[in-house]
């Protein structure tokens, strides 16, 4: 999709500073400890990457930021509603 013509421009930077900072953290990989990645069931194991015994992080792509900084948007605006009705 055309990512430029069809969010607000808001979106675009804080996108693009989400982007820059992610850059800045080395990618990781962390091994899941053996006793977790056996009490999962096969078929989740299977759906999982590494089949649940890795977990990488690595910097996101400018085009996947894009993509879920509305979503996250959403998801803050909804905890924030939450916490100013619940009060």
């Amino acid at each position: 999709r055309p990512v430029g013509t069809t969010i607000y421009p808001g979106m675009q930077f804080i996108s693009v500073w989400i982007w820059r900072a992610s850059e800045m953290i080395p990618a990781t990989s962390l091994k899941i400890p053996k006793t977790i990645w056996k009490s999962l069931p096969k078929e989740v194991a299977a759906a999982l990457p590494y089949r649940g015994r890795l977990l990488k992080f690595e910097p996101m792509s400018v085009n996947d930021v894009c993509v879920l900084v509305p979503a996250w948007f959403g998801a803050l605006a909804t905890l924030f509603t939450y916490l100013l009705a619940s009060e």
